[in-house]
């Protein structure tokens, strides 16, 4: 290998590497194709296996089913060890190809791998519902068949017959975890809590039945939720309001775009008097971030009469009893000064008024403070009547 072969080599494999590690798992597949169409040794073409896998999974948790399917495939065309050819049968049968996994699954030998391709399998199968049977092997219709019932029965509000159709579901089975799901589902709806985390605790979270569960989990489960990344708390409870059949998640997705807008509040407050009710109801933790969004709202673009619309629906917030500050922030913000030294004079008087809120020096910096503050009000209103 010449000097300058080495150096292209060296060259290519630190880019891919540096690729892998951010994360750009399209860019590494092109810069190993490139590696090891340039020299093909068996180093390359396993760089090429991991980088090809690495792409499908990526497209997979992205939700890019078709194009994971296609990048999959591919990488059980490079062949390779026993673990990786059971890695890629496993994404693809996750990703809803059953028909090329049961295939793949052939050259499958070891129990655990084959057992998580049956158990992907089967989640599959489920979530593209009764016209998938005919593609399952006979000895996993029978369970498929039961599953789906106790789902209809479900629905029907026959639960009795629901649990006896998971009867046949045994502990060795791939829908084992759907039994456990559908348990957990029932307890739930029958308000018994206790019995519904039971269940819901003990499954897979690799699996599907633990992530559609997760939702209605995190309603009743504050560990579980807290345990979560902030984004991830946040997606469990939108969907936990739309699995709940509560009707205010489109009205939710309406008001931001509203919020966001220059135009009048007023049909923003309309909507947020439906939705407030069952915020405090079920989710008294988005109900007082939900009143912020509406707070600042207004500082940015509201009108004077929103501040009364803002009481009458939310209330007073605790830090600002008459929302005298925010009358203060919301005209100083449009350059009504004069309006802006009235309000902040009340809410001046508000801390002297409320010792217990604002005791000894604290109240009397903040009161500091806001004079400064309106000093400074005062030199900008100046300096505008000059120009």
């Amino acid at each position: 290998m010449s000097s300058q072969t080495k150096t292209a080599d060296k060259s290519l494999a630190g880019r891919i590497a540096k690729a892998r590690r951010e994360g750009r798992t399209q860019q590494a597949l092109e810069l190993a194709h490139t590696l090891y169409k340039y020299e093909r040794t068996d180093a390359h073409r396993e760089l090429l296996r991991q980088t090809t896998l690495e792409r499908g999974k990526h497209l997979h948790a992205e939700g890019k089913l078709r194009d994971a399917i296609a990048v999959l495939t591919n990488a059980l065309s490079l062949n390779g060890s026993p673990e990786y050819v059971a890695d890629v049968v496993e994404h693809l049968a996750a990703c809803g190809s059953i028909a090329p996994a049961l295939v793949a699954m052939h050259h499958v030998t070891e129990p655990k791998q084959r057992q998580r391709i049956l158990q992907n399998i089967v989640d599959s199968a489920l979530t593209q519902g009764s016209a998938t049977k005919s593609a399952l092997p006979a000895d996993l219709q029978t369970g498929f068949d039961l599953i789906l019932q106790a789902f209809s029965h479900f629905e029907a509000g026959r639960d009795d017959n629901a649990r006896a159709a998971l009867q046949g579901i045994g502990l060795q089975s791939p829908y084992l975890e759907w039994k456990v799901f559908l348990r957990g589902l029932l307890a739930y709806q029958a308000h018994d809590d206790a019995r519904a985390l039971e269940n819901w605790q003990r499954l897979d979270q690799a699996r599907l039945p633990a992530r559609l569960s997760a939702s209605m989990r995190a309603a009743i489960d504050s560990a579980f939720l807290a345990a979560q990344p902030v984004a991830v708390q946040q997606a469990l409870r939108t969907r936990a309001l739309q699995q709940q059949g509560l009707g205010i998640a489109p009205l939710m997705r309406d008001l931001r775009e509203m919020l966001h807008s220059d135009e009048d509040l007023g049909p923003a407050f309309r909507k947020a008097e439906q939705i407030v009710p069952v915020l405090r109801r079920d989710h008294p933790d988005l109900a007082q971030r939900f009143a912020q969004c509406f707070y600042w709202a207004i500082v940015d673009h509201g009108a004077p009469e929103d501040v009364r619309r803002y009481a009458r629906i939310f209330g007073d917030p605790a830090d600002d009893p008459h929302l005298f500050r925010l009358e203060a922030i919301s005209v100083e913000h449009r350059g009504l000064w004069s309006q802006a030294h009235i309000a902040w004079q009340n809410v001046i008087g508000e801390i002297a008024k409320n010792p217990d809120r604002w005791p000894g020096e604290s109240g009397r910096r903040m009161q500091a403070m806001i004079w400064s503050h309106m000093a400074e009000n005062a030199r900008s209103e100046k300096q505008g009547q000059k120009r």
